[in-house]
């Protein structure tokens, strides 16, 4: 399955129609992949040639989506894995003031989320899943019920010498 996202979010009939989709090419192969590119307008992926890419859009599902407000990573990819707007999902921002240190923090605290992510989704039907990012941040918002995380900006030693 590929799910071209600019930082962007499924409105209801949209959702449905992918869930649809998706849900049958689930039947027929067994791997899923989500692709999110944040900030990289769809009309960069036109331009491009991208041959693996559009030829998992082609065999898989493709959804161009309406984006979240705020217009920011952490809202957006939570809204995507989350399957759900941010007034549901919690993470409203990509930092927040915390009222018990009266400092501002970064929204990456997968504890922070108020609803299920794809990942968690997956493991309560016995599914492994991997989250491959290059922030830090998203690795930790969006690990629970992820099997593996790399995060390319802190990749831990043994991925460093593999």
């Amino acid at each position: 399955m590929f799910f071209e996202v600019p930082g962007e979010l499924l409105n209801r009939r949209e959702f449905v129609s992918f869930a649809v989709a998706a849900s049958a090419v689930q039947t027929a192969k067994r791997r899923v992949v989500v692709v999110m590119l944040d900030g990289f307008g769809v009309e960069y992926y036109d331009a491009s040639m991208m041959p693996t890419l559009k030829k998992w859009a082609r065999e898989g599902v493709f959804a161009q989506v309406s984006g979240q407000m705020p217009a920011v990573t952490n809202t957006n990819n939570a809204s995507i894995c989350c399957g759900v707007p941010a007034s549901v999902h919690g993470i409203t921002g990509n930092s927040y003031f915390n009222r018990e240190t009266g400092q501002e923090d970064f929204m990456e605290d997968a504890r922070l989320l108020l609803a299920p992510t794809l990942f968690q989704k997956a493991a309560k039907q016995g599914l492994a899943s991997g989250l491959f990012t290059s922030k830090k941040k998203t690795a930790s918002l969006l690990n629970a019920g992820t099997s593996l995380v790399i995060a390319a900006e802190t990749p831990s030693p043994d991925v460093v010498q593999r």
